[in-house]
């Protein structure tokens, strides 16, 4: 019987884990290694897993022993397995996953999506960056524990995206959800807005008080509307729950990941909108009865580090056909 290994740093790596597992992999024994370093993180996946559905579940707390000591903690799984995995899947790569892949010498590598950092994996492949960034330290680190992430030349893709754009020469499945959107019955559509939140205040913006300002705007364009703002899983409750009073707009936190929670709550919203939420690129092919709108950050506004990055992203959703929301259209 073929043997896979499932890699999972996110929720949303793992549920795409599991619809690769169910559409490819049906009666083969399959392996779910999980990380996870916030608790948010770990109740997310627990609550995607079907534990009879695995094989094999090991899961790998991100804390710092695990961290350092990496090499030891890995080598049972490396003896166990090595040699013997058909096919591995993986999200995003970190030293753990490179020295796992690296040591069991899996058949084949499949890259699965963790939002658009599969796009970043893919442009990185075409002008051979994947270990450029690597510092002296890591540079030895690579030579002593087989760190480097060349195993990515030879990997293919199970992806939302179609990858053309890019000069690579790695195979691309495109991943359409057709195994979960099964699952999915007649879904309701309900009059009102769910606005899509984003890591934006750790990671994007320069301020809370920028934050606010954007939100403000959103507020405004749709004043007439019930809007339902849905935090993302690292986003501050207790902040989003103080503007919420402010400006009169409800709120909730997922428990699961926001492309299954919808299917449970038994409606759909008229329109999804956000302010640069990857989830907008995978939620119209699960739920394309809604409308999907993005609003622009002004570059003023963002970290000068991703400013970059951020441009690219509303370029991506334009050419999408999203409707791209820019202050003065506000």
């Amino acid at each position: 019987m073929k043997t896979n290994l499932f890699i999972a740093r996110t929720p949303l790596q793992l549920f795409n884990c599991i619809e690769a597992k169910k559409r490819f992999h049906k009666g083969e024994q399959n392996i779910l290694f999980y990380q996870y370093q916030r608790l948010v993180d770990k109740n997310q996946m627990e609550s995607l897993i079907e534990v009879d559905e695995w094989n094999s579940i090991i899961v790998y707390p991100l804390n710092w022993q695990r961290r350092i000591f990496f090499y030891f903690y890995i080598r049972m799984i490396k003896n166990r397995y090595k040699n013997k995995i058909e096919r591995c899947y993986i999200g995003v790569f970190n030293s753990i996953i490179n020295v796992l892949i690296n040591t069991i010498y899996p058949k084949k590598i499949v890259i699965l999506d963790d939002g658009t950092k599969t796009l970043g994996i893919a442009k990185n492949m075409e002008t051979q960056k994947i270990n450029s960034r690597n510092s002296l330290f890591k540079t030895i680190r690579n030579r002593f524990f087989n760190t480097n992430r060349d195993y990515l030349y030879r990997a293919s893709f199970f992806s939302i995206y179609p990858l053309d754009e890019y000069n690579i020469n790695n195979e691309v499945v495109l991943n359409d959800y057709r195994v979960f959107k099964e699952s999915l019955s007649n879904i309701p559509v309900a009059d009102r807005i769910y606005f899509i939140g984003t890591n934006l205040n750790e990671k994007i913006l320069k301020s809370d008080e920028v934050f606010e300002a954007n939100l403000q705007k959103v507020i405004a364009f749709y004043k007439n509307k019930k809007m339902i703002y849905i935090l993302h899983r690292y986003e501050n409750i207790e902040y989003i729950a103080n503007l919420a009073k402010k400006y009169k707009f409800d709120y909730v936190k997922f428990d699961n990941i926001l492309e299954v929670e919808i299917a449970k709550a038994g409606f759909l919203p008229t329109e999804f909108a956000t302010f640069g939420s990857s989830a907008i690129e995978t939620l119209p092919l699960l739920y394309p009865n809604s409308e999907y709108r993005v609003f622009y950050l002004e570059s003023k506004d963002i970290l000068e580090h991703k400013q970059q990055v951020m441009e690219e992203l509303y370029n991506s959703f334009e050419r999408k056909g999203y409707e791209v929301i820019r202050s003065k259209m506000l």
